[in-house]
């Protein structure tokens, strides 16, 4: 299999099929994964992770190795995306601690589970990271029903130029999340990495 396409196609197939088979992909979401899928949210070259999630990292780039990156992607694993806070990373190992990554997706969807979102709501996200779950959100519920909040200028940047591609109507802002975003409340919902489900 050398086409791109053929490859994405796969790869998708393959993960919407590994996080139904665990349950963590329901109904309500299944169409939203189509909406958002995980590797339009995936930079070009990151590092993945064996043992889902707990081996040692690798890296993988779509230009130089395009299988084994559309591979990684389709893998219930999580997906780092930033070291210390955007330092170089090279060849032989990242450098310092994962400060961004794209979640393992079986606990993105247990999040959005637990979170219990219903039509008309609107969520605040304190953490956007590469702008994933904010997209998924969005298809669920909406344009201009998810607000989210990161601290990181550079990790909001490129989250915002992926979403805006999608054209979901999420709102971006930087700043500190445990101030909120007055601006766009009230919010029926809250989700963050610590709290799952929370009332504004």
């Amino acid at each position: 299999m050398s086409d791109p396409q053929q490859w994405a196609e796969a790869s998708r197939q393959r993960l919407a099929s590994a996080l139904t088979r665990s349950g963590a992909l329901t109904t309500e979401w299944l169409p939203v994964l189509g909406v958002a899928p995980r590797d339009e949210f995936i930079p070009a070259r990151a590092w993945a992770r064996a043992d889902s999630g707990h081996g040692r990292h690798w890296p993988i780039d779509r230009d130089a190795d395009p299988e084994t990156w559309w591979a990684a992607v389709g893998e219930d694993s999580p997906i780092t995306t930033q070291f210390a806070d955007g330092a170089p990373t090279d060849r032989d190992g990242p450098q310092g601690i994962a400060t961004s990554s794209n979640s393992m997706p079986t606990m993105v969807f247990s999040m959005l589970a637990a979170l219990q979102v219903q039509d008309g709501q609107r969520v605040l996200e304190i953490g956007t990271g590469t702008g994933w779950n904010a997209a998924l959100l969005a298809a669920r519920l909406g344009p201009g029903r998810v607000v989210t909040i990161e601290y990181d200028q550079d990790v909001a940047d490129r989250a915002k130029a992926r979403l805006d591609r999608l054209d979901v109507g999420v709102e971006t802002v930087v700043g500190d999340g445990a101030d909120g975003w007055v601006p766009g409340a009230p919010y029926d919902r809250i989700i963050d990495s610590k709290t799952f489900l929370s009332d504004w």
